[in-house]
C-alpha cells in the first residue's frame, strides 16, 4: 500500500489502483485524490469522519474489512461522489443510514449491504434522481419503504430484501420507473405485485451464495462492466453464479477469484468460437484442467497450475481468440508465464500487468498487429521478468525507461511495432 512512506499520497496504493481503483487511492492528473478503495486489506476500526476532507472523492470503497460503528454522516458532504460502497465487511457497521446520503445528488451507485444497520430507510434518498443501483439488502432496517422512492427514475436495481420491514411497495409498479429491472423486497412482510425476486421465506443458502460471491467480484471489475449484460465481466459472473455445475462455495474466495477471472477472458476473447476442443473452458472441471493436453508439459493452449492449484501458467495459443486482454487478468496473482500467440487481439497492453509480481515470461506476439497504445511503464515493475515479446504489433510512443529496471531479463523483443523516440540509456542496466 505504500502508506505513510516518503511517496506522493497517490502513490500510497497498489499497483491496480490506476485502473481498477483498488487497494489504495487513485487520482487525477492534478494528483487530487478521486477514488479511494480499501479491499480485503485487514482494515479493523471505523471509519474518520476526516474521510469528507477528501472533498474531490468520485469512489469511495470498503470492502471484506472488519469495520466498527457507524456510517459517518460527514461522507454526505462530498459533493461529486458517484460511487459509495461498504460491504463484505463482518456485519459491524451499526446505527442508522445518514440521511445525509441523499445530498449526494451525483450518486450513482449506492451498497450498504451486509450490516447490522438499524431504523428507517431515509426518505431523503429519493432524492438521489442519478441512482442505478441501491442495495440495502441484509441489514435490520425497520418501517416502510419511503414513497419518495418513486422519483429514483433512472434506477435499474433495488434490493431491500433480508430485512424488517412492512407496508408496501406497489407504489413502485405504479411509478415511471422505465429503466427498473430488480426490485427485491421480503415478501412475507411487504406487499409487493410486480418485485422480480420477492423471498417468501427466510434467506436460503443459494441467496447466502449469490451475494457473497457478488461481493467478491465487485472487488475484481468496475461497476459499470458488471451492470451491463452483454458485456464478458457481467456474463461471467452470471455463468459463476447461475450456470457453473462445479458449484464453487463462496468460502473459497481464491478459487471464485481464479474461475471467475479465466470465465471473464474466456468471454473476452469470443470463446465460443475458440477452435480448439480441448480447451475444456467453462466445464465443472478444475480450472486448472481448462487447457489442451499439452499443457502439463509445454504450457500451452490453456492454463497451467503448481501442485496447490494455482494458476501459474497461462498460455493462449493459436484457438481463435478475438478481443482485448481483460484487465482482470492481474488477479491471476501467482503467473509466472503469459502469452498470447497467434491471437486476434485488439485494445492495449493493460497497465495491470505490471502488478503481476512473480511474472517471469510475458510473450504477446504474432497477433494481427492489432495492438495499440504505449507499451505500460508498469512493466518495469516486473524485475523477476526474464522473457518479454511484444514484437509484430502497432504499438506507439517511446520505449519506456522504467524497462532498465530489469536486471534479470534474458530476452526482450519490441521489434516491428510503430515506438519512436530513442532507446532508453537506463538500456545500459540490462546486465
Amino acid at each position: 500500500y505504500h502508506f505513510l512512506t516518503e511517496k506522493h499520497e497517490c502513490q500510497w496504493t497498489d499497483a491496480l489502483t490506476a485502473t481498477f481503483g483498488v487497494d489504495g487511492c487513485d487520482a487525477d492528473t492534478s494528483t487530487v485524490v478521486t477514488s479511494l478503495d480499501v479491499y480485503e486489506n485487514g482494515y479493523a476500526g471505523s471509519i474518520p469522519t476526516e474521510i469528507a476532507h477528501l472533498s474531490s472523492l468520485h469512489s469511495l470503497r470498503f470492502i471484506g474489512t472488519d469495520l466498527k460503528g457507524e456510517v459517518p454522516t460527514e461522507i454526505g458532504s462530498i459533493a461529486g461522489l458517484m460511487f459509495l460502497s461498504i460491504t463484505n465487511n463482518g456485519r459491524g457497521l451499526t446505527g442508522p443510514i445518514p440521511t445525509q446520503l441523499g445530498q449526494l445528488t451525483g450518486l450513482m451507485g449506492l451498497w450498504l449491504h451486509g450490516h447490522s444497520l438499524t431504523g428507517p430507510i431515509p426518505e431523503e434518498l429519493g432524492a438521489l434522481t442519478n441512482l442505478r443501483w441501491l442495495s440495502l439488502r441484509d441489514n435490520v432496517l425497520t418501517g416502510t419503504v419511503p414513497e419518495t422512492f418513486k422519483d429514483l427514475t433512472s434506477a435499474s436495481s433495488i434490493e431491500l430484501n433480508l430485512n424488517e420491514l412492512e407496508g408496501s411497495v406497489d407504489f413502485l409498479c405504479d411509478a415511471n420507473l422505465t429503466g427498473l429491472e430488480t426490485l427485491n423486497v421480503d415478501r412475507v412482510a411487504v406487499e409487493c405485485e410486480c418485485c422480480t425476486c420477492c423471498d417468501d421465506s427466510e434467506k436460503t443458502e443459494e441467496d447466502d451464495r449469490t451475494m457473497l460471491i457478488e461481493d467478491i467480484v465487485k472487488g475484481l471489475s468496475d461497476s459499470v462492466s458488471l451492470s451491463n449484460s452483454s458485456s464478458a465481466q457481467s456474463r461471467a459472473l452470471q455463468w459463476l453464479i447461475h450456470d457453473d455445475d462445479a458449484v464453487i462455495p463462496p468460502e473459497d474466495v481464491e478459487r471464485v477469484k481464479q474461475r471467475y477471472t479465466l470465465a471473464v477472458l474466456y468471454f473476452s476473447g469470443n470463446g465460443e468460437q475458440w477452435t480448439e476442443d480441448g480447451y475444456h473452458f467453462l466445464t465443472e472441471k478444475h480450472e486448472c484442467q481448462w487447457t489442451d493436453a499439452l499443457t502439463a508439459t509445454f504450457g500451452v493452449d490453456g492454463c497451467d497450475a503448481d501442485t496447490s492449484t494455482v494458476v501459474t501458467s497461462l498460455d493462449v495459443y493459436e484457438n481463435g481468440y478475438a478481443g482485448s486482454i481483460p484487465t482482470e487478468i492481474a488477479h491471476l496473482s501467482s503467473l509466472h508465464s503469459l502469452r498470447f500467440i497467434g491471437t486476434d487481439l485488439k485494445g492495449e497492453v493493460p497497465t495491470e500487468i505490471g502488478s503481476i509480481a512473480g511474472l517471469m515470461f510475458l510473450s504477446i506476439t504474432n497477433n494481427g498487429r492489432g495492438l495499440t497504445g504505449p507499451i505500460p511503464t508498469q512493466l518495469g515493475q516486473l524485475t523477476g521478468l526474464m522473457g518479454l515479446w511484444l514484437h509484430g504489433h502497432s504499438l506507439t510512443g517511446p520505449i519506456p525507461e522504467e524497462l532498465g529496471a530489469l536486471t534479470n531479463l534474458r530476452w526482450l523483443s519490441l521489434k516491428d511495432n510503430v515506438l519512436t523516440g530513442t532507446v532508453p540509456e537506463t538500456f545500459n542496466d540490462l546486465s
